[in-house]
């Protein structure tokens, strides 16, 4: 990597999103490779759009409407609400939407008429008003000028939606492309943006199979949560007036939709789940038993906005009594402190965390009552929210690492023990202090264990969820600098061969032992790339691999419809524990069905919006029929079942993605 784009990244060097840019600084430093050059060239093109974004944003503010800061408001989650509204027809219209349709199928119900997917829709309707809710929120109370037309005020606030919601998306081509998830270059005086990168293709990879996995441990959990909360009662909403239902009682998609949030919730591996926070009245499962009504109290106002409410606020976003709907909440989760939940996950741009209607998506009237995002509510993300609201309490996620490492060392005992082919042959060391120590030199190591004659260093990383490509970044930094540590383990145990040949209670030749490092991550986020030839995966990985030697890749009710041969015997399950952690298979899967979207055109403001740059995004091909698998390179001997190589049911799940 150049120092340029070092700079950058380390804000060294203003960069084209912020107000301070100085071209004259950006022309003058040193671009010493192509990475550096690329920054250089897509800063220029960069700032030049979004410059122009920010004079025409500002023309339209000097043009005042005279509307009230509530309104302003309400108009904006209005817009996202009846977004969210298309996306949830066309979910409850195609019966067979799998997680791959989700990546894949395309609509132009959206205020640029481009084709998006359903997965770039539904992050749209949120995040693309983040933006004027932060500009709007601090706005003096005025009032509406009845003089001006209906038609004036649609004709504002779509303005600066659109250009708000471009500005973001410029904003985020930028951070892809600085930190290596984009690709910037031109093509006869075309300019592109393409998803194709390394990292991005194994972020989106190891992305997609994390859903699957929540989505098969929502389905596996469904009947014991439904047991559960049966006779729990839920908040219904006509509009004006509140009442109650219990679960069995509720409409089959409310339910279907409760249980999964219960189980998202309740599968994330987080000590914070059930406990009370230092700084707070209330623990973050009180929290959550707050977000899961206003999800039910979402689910009913979205079922009463139709398509022609347009700009009809008081039906896209209707305004929600607080004092009735505290009492609600109070009476139906037994406590006394919803107002003070209502109060830690309302909107504010001057929170402790950074501003996000996911994790904050009430917002509060000055007339007292609120309005809600739907999308964030009824598509909620509860692993980020769940590490926003306990930033915002003040408590340190930091700490479950350790607690990560002792659960994963635990994990490998009990995983080895149930494997046959080892005969005991194994050894899990389970540290006694901090480091290990030989000839004066001390290393702290998170995994260690042996098998026959290879020892396994693993480097543990316990890292938060993604949202951005910043925060991309920061995940592969860390995994990075993982795999530094691991190499400087590695060293560590070759010049100290013996020693740890005693520790891990090794009877054979010495100069047999080998050495496998890796990194294994908590949250499965680039799981399958390799850094510094060191392989990252996660626990999920680690299990399959000696659960069973015969490794499903396609499955429909129970029918195995390609599986894989890891290994048939000792010396091969020691020997191919190796390639399968650099190439996983799951993985290797879908980087088999990628491929790219036909280019979304996006406006340029440099031609008054009337050309485009192209978007070239990254997607899957489903899996139709079992032929489909066969072209996949597994690095294991693959077994076809022809017998069912027809095609397949799309409601059915793509793939078995553990």
């Amino acid at each position: 990597m150049g120092n340029f784009a070092n700079l950058v990244r380390k804000n060294k060097i203003k960069g084209p999103t912020q107000k301070d840019f100085n071209l004259q600084v950006w022309e003058a430093e040193k671009k010493t490779d192509n990475l550096d050059k690329k920054i250089y060239s897509a800063g220029i093109y960069f700032f030049n759009q979004l410059n122009k974004i920010r004079n025409d944003l500002d023309h339209i503010s000097s043009h005042k409407v005279c509307l009230s800061r509530d309104n302003f408001l309400k108009a904006f989650i209005s817009l996202s609400n009846l977004e969210f509204k298309k996306l949830h027809f066309l979910e409850s219209t195609n019966i067979s939407t799998s997680l791959i349709d989700v990546q894949t199928k395309k609509v132009t119900k959206n205020p640029f008429g481009a084709d998006i997917t359903l997965d770039e829709l539904a992050h749209a309707c949120v995040d693309s008003i983040l933006l004027n809710c932060i500009h709007h929120f601090n706005d003096k109370k005025n009032e509406i000028d009845e003089s001006i037309s209906k038609h004036e005020i649609i004709d504002y606030i779509s303005s600066e939606f659109k250009l708000s919601q471009l500005y973001d998306i410029y904003n985020y081509y930028w951070n892809g492309i600085l930190f290596e998830q984009l690709d910037f270059f031109t093509k006869e005086n075309n300019t592109f943006i393409s998803e194709n990168t390394e990292l991005n293709i194994i972020y989106k990879c190891s992305h997609i199979r994390d859903l699957q996995i929540n989505f098969n441990d929502s389905i596996h959990s469904y009947n014991e949560i439904e047991a559960l909360i049966n006779n729990k009662l839920f908040i219904c909403y006509d509009l004006e007036k509140f009442s109650y239902k219990k679960f069995y009682d509720l409409p089959q998609r409310l339910k279907t939709s409760i249980l999964t949030s219960y189980s998202s919730y309740f599968s994330l591996k987080n000590d914070f789940l059930e406990k009370k926070s230092t700084s707070l009245n209330f623990s973050f499962l009180d929290i959550f038993n707050v977000f899961i009504q206003l999800s039910s109290l979402s689910y009913y106002i979205l079922e009463q906005i139709r398509y022609q409410n347009y700009f009809d606020f008081n039906k896209l976003c209707p305004e929600i009594d607080l004092f009735k709907l505290i009492n609600q909440l109070d009476f139906i989760n037994n406590t006394d402190f919803s107002s003070e939940i209502i109060k830690f996950i309302s909107f504010n741009p001057k929170r402790k965390i950074k501003a996000d209607l996911w994790r904050m998506p009430i917002i509060k009237l000055e007339n007292g009552k609120i309005i809600l995002c739907l999308a964030s509510l009824l598509h909620p993300n509860y692993s980020r929210c769940l590490e926003g609201w306990i930033q915002e309490a003040d408590e340190k996620l930091d700490e479950k690492g350790q607690k990560f490492e002792i659960s994963f060392r635990n994990e490998i005992r009990e995983i080895l023990k149930e494997n046959e082919l080892l005969y005991n042959d194994y050894y899990v060391y389970e540290p006694i202090s901090k480091y290990i120590t030989f000839n004066e030199e001390k290393y702290e190591i998170d995994i260690l264990f042996r098998i026959g004659n290879h020892i396994f260093i693993g480097e543990a990383k316990c890292l938060v969820s993604a949202d951005s490509p910043v925060s991309n970044w920061n995940i592969y930094e860390s995994l990075r600098k993982g795999s530094f540590q691991a190499i400087e383990r590695k060293n560590f145990i070759t010049k100290n061969i013996k020693n740890f040949s005693e520790l891990l209670k090794y009877k054979g030749e010495i100069s047999n032992l080998k050495i496998i490092p890796f990194i294994v991550n908590s949250n499965r986020i680039f799981t399958g790339l390799t850094i510094n030839s060191i392989p990252v995966i996660d626990p999920i990985i680690f299990n399959q691999y000696f659960k069973n030697n015969n490794l499903t890749i396609l499955a429909v009710n129970n029918i195995v419809l390609a599986s894989l041969e890891l290994y048939r015997n000792k010396a091969e399950l020691i020997n191919n524990f190796e390639k399968y952690i650099h190439y996983p298979p799951t993985i290797q899967t879908l980087k088999g069905r990628v491929k790219f979207l036909d280019p979304m055109l996006i406006p340029t403001p440099t031609s008054n919006y009337e050309n485009y740059c192209y978007f070239i995004r990254l997607s899957f091909n489903p899996v139709n029929k079992v032929s489909d698998l066969s072209n996949i390179s597994y690095k294991f001997s693959k077994k076809i079942n022809t017998t069912y190589n027809t095609i397949l049911n799309r409601s059915l799940l793509p793939f078995n993605l553990n």
